[in-house]
């Protein structure tokens, strides 16, 4: 049985993770000309659609809400275990994912595609070394799993 205060918790996230009803994209995304651009590392910032993206934008400052790291084809090239499993789960897409973290997932690994209906912007780090890059996205695969930090909300 969940206590009172985890059946709170709960309600709270479904509440702000509804989408919100007016939702307006700015420009479409042609997903080959993104897939043809986008590169390891950089990091896609997205316009969300649900209630927290419009606090996170108000407490931010920002037009943006979420964000996730491009890792495109990373994982794929690990054992034949792990890529089996994503061409299961993604299909073609697991050739171009992200990982990010979702307030109910908790660290996930999910495809470029998702978010091809929003509006988003790609931010490529400047002079950033390819090891510097590779130490990054490892560093971030290895928080896949774990939960996402509720305690501030």
């Amino acid at each position: 049985m969940r206590s009172p205060r985890r059946a709170l918790a709960d309600w709270f996230l479904r509440q702000i993770t509804r989408p919100i009803r007016d939702y307006r994209r700015f420009v479409y995304n042609d997903l080959e000309k993104l897939k043809a651009t986008i590169a390891p590392g950089d990091v896609v910032l997205v316009d969300g659609d649900q209630r927290v993206s419009q606090a996170v934008k108000y407490l931010t400052q920002s037009s943006w809400s979420h964000s996730a790291l491009y890792i495109g084809d990373t994982l794929l090239r690990r054992d034949h275990e792990t890529q089996a499993r994503l061409q299961r789960r993604f299909g073609r897409e697991a050739r171009h994912l992200i990982v990010e973290a979702l307030v109910a997932e908790g660290v996930v690994v999910s495809p470029l595609s998702k978010y091809i209906d929003f509006n988003i912007r790609i931010c490529r780090p400047l002079r950033l070394r390819g090891e510097d890059r590779d130490a990054v996205i490892e560093y971030v695969l290895g928080r896949v799993g774990n939960r996402y930090d509720r305690r501030n909300f």
